[in-house]
């Protein structure tokens, strides 16, 4: 995973990276060294990254606001 396709799956999930350090307990200085390209992320993080993307993607299909029903013809 790349510093960019890292930040891009953080915005895909709503998330800041203050809330990914939060989340996994990881300091902020990790998270700046991944992203500044000092540190490679390691292979649990894209991982992690993408089962939070399936559950937001199965929380809006099956929990979201209900779609509208079409009115009878």
């Amino acid at each position: 995973m790349t510093p960019s396709e890292f930040e891009a799956a953080l915005q895909l999930i709503g998330w800041k990276k203050v809330d990914f350090c939060r989340a996994t307990d990881t300091n902020p200085t990790t998270i700046s060294r991944w992203v500044n390209e000092h540190n490679a992320i390691p292979a649990w993080v894209p991982a992690h990254l993408a089962l939070l993307a399936d559950l937001q993607a199965l929380h809006a299909k099956h929990l979201g606001k209900p779609k509208p029903s079409k009115p009878a013809a």
